[in-house]
């Protein structure tokens, strides 16, 4: 994938030494690309990424680091594909074939897709076609990690686990010189799946909420659990005065909010309650990344 010169800036986030500030600068980082976007930008300039490096790996070839690089869309923020070991996606044929992994919407898959909104259109991506039944992909709606903690070490942990769903894979490739089966790709995708959900919500969504973010970056050892109450200075829910709405609910409507907080004229309810623009405000906080229409 041929980035642009500011998306070369890329940072690179070590677990020894990634602490809260360098958790907020990335989040900026995120940001500052989202507000990047324009429509004329085709292929890979629609993306950027980040890396993650977490931990070593040890074989019988010696140790390495497990390098992960994590690749958002500009025009969403969505958390979209992954790569290991400093490996990018290229369209250019000449060039070797890397393996990635990436995911869809369930609304995107159904319909088929198309490949082009995949880095380097797609080339060297692992998973099921969309639109094919029955074959191994990603789903990028959320689900089943709501008991999750949100902390440095979930974060790095989930990092690990994308890299080892792909190392296995790439070894086919390298050593066996042949495509990865269905079975193999397969083999952990859940996981796999988890684990880039739960990096999608400490990354997209603390870019999308700043309150949230400032809340994470407070607790970034300790964590932050997804059900959490914060203070507020609104009263969303008449049962719980003077608190927002549990991270893992707020973030579904983003949409919603953002419009709420720009011009105040779309109906926007919480648990039967209207919600004003400053309410929806408070959550997205003046930094925080709003939605915009495609």
């Amino acid at each position: 994938m041929t980035l642009s010169d500011e998306d070369k800036d890329e940072p690179c986030l070590w677990e020894a030494s990634t602490g809260s500030k360098q958790y907020r600068n990335m989040i900026d980082f995120l940001r500052k690309r989202y507000k990047d976007y324009s429509k004329s930008q085709e292929a890979d300039d629609r993306f950027f990424r980040i890396e993650l490096a977490a931990g070593e790996r040890y074989s019988k070839s010696g140790r390495r680091q497990r390098k992960v690089g994590l690749y958002f869309q500009k025009s969403n923020l969505y958390l979209r594909a992954w790569t290991i070991d400093g490996d990018d996606p290229d369209g250019d044929a000449d060039r070797p074939e890397v393996f990635f992994m990436a995911g869809w919407t369930r609304e995107e898959f159904n319909k088929g897709g198309p490949m082009s909104l995949l880095p380097a259109k797609g080339r060297g991506y692992l998973g099921s076609a969309p639109g094919r039944r029955g074959g191994p992909y990603i789903d990028l709606s959320y689900g089943g990690t709501i008991g999750d903690q949100l902390s440095k070490t979930r974060f790095f942990d989930c990092a690990s686990d994308l890299y080892e769903y792909l190392y296995p894979l790439k070894e086919i490739q390298t050593t066996q010189h042949r495509q990865p089966t269905g079975d193999e790709i397969n083999k952990g995708i859940n996981n796999a799946e988890k684990a880039l959900h739960l990096l999608a919500k400490m990354t997209s969504e603390m870019a999308r909420f700043d309150l949230y973010k400032e809340r994470l970056s407070a607790k970034w050892v300790a964590g932050m659990g997804q059900n959490e109450f914060l203070r507020s200075g609104y009263d969303w829910d008449e049962s719980r005065p003077e608190k927002t709405p549990e991270f893992i609910h707020a973030i579904t409507s983003w949409q919603n909010f953002s419009k709420k907080a720009d011009n105040g004229k779309e109906k926007c309810e919480y648990l039967g309650r209207e919600v004003t623009p400053e309410m929806a405000a408070e959550l997205l906080g003046k930094n925080g990344a709003r939605w915009r229409k495609l």
